[in-house]
C-alpha cells in the first residue's frame, strides 16, 4: 500500500512539473496571449487554443469557453504548440496541431488564429489590435479528432509546411 501511495504521489509530482505557470499580470514585462474560436454557422466552429508553452502544458480548469481564454508569457522568444478544431455540421471535429515561435512584446495582446484550407490548417500569431502578423504562418495536416476541447487533446504531432 505504501509502495502505491508513493508511486501515486511521484507521479503526480512529475505531472504538475510539466505545467504552465501563468505569470503574474505586469505590463511592463508580460504580454497577453488569447486563444479564438468562433461560430461560423449553427453546427460550424473553428477554435485555436494554446496547448502548450515553451514545452509545458496549458492548464484549462474548469474546460469551459477554452476557446475565449488569455495566457499570460514573459517578453521575449517562446514556441507555442497551438491545437486548431473544426467542424463542418455535423462532421468532425477535425484537428491539428503545430509548433508557433513567436518573438512577445510587453504590454501587447496577441491572438492565436488560424484558417482551414483543404486538408490543412494554417496556423499564426497576429496582434490582436492591428491584425498584423508577428509569427510565420505554420501548416499541419488535420485529422479526425476526438478531443473537441472537454477531454484531453488527442496528440498529432506538429508539421512545419513551407
Amino acid at each position: 500500500m505504501k509502495k502505491l501511495l508513493l508511486a501515486a504521489t511521484i507521479g503526480v509530482l512529475v505531472s504538475c512539473s510539466n505545467t504552465y505557470k501563468q505569470p503574474s499580470k505586469n505590463p511592463a514585462i508580460v504580454a497577453d496571449v488569447k486563444n479564438e474560436s468562433r461560430m461560423l454557422g449553427m453546427l460550424t466552429k473553428e477554435e485555436f487554443i494554446v496547448v502548450e508553452i515553451d514545452g509545458k502544458f496549458v492548464t484549462y480548469f474548469p474546460n469551459v469557453l477554452v476557446g475565449k481564454r488569455t495566457n499570460r508569457v514573459f517578453q521575449g522568444r517562446h514556441e507555442l504548440d497551438v491545437l486548431g478544431s473544426f467542424t463542418r455540421g455535423i462532421k468532425g471535429p477535425f484537428e491539428a496541431r503545430a509548433l508557433v515561435r513567436v518573438d512577445f512584446l510587453p504590454g501587447r495582446t496577441y491572438r492565436v488564429n488560424g484558417a482551414v484550407h483543404g486538408a490543412y490548417i494554417h496556423f499564426w500569431v497576429e496582434d490582436a489590435l492591428t491584425g498584423k502578423l508577428v509569427s510565420a504562418k505554420v501548416s499541419a495536416r488535420h485529422a479526425f479528432g476526438t478531443s473537441d476541447f472537454f477531454a484531453p487533446p488527442a496528440y498529432i504531432p506538429p508539421v512545419r509546411i513551407n
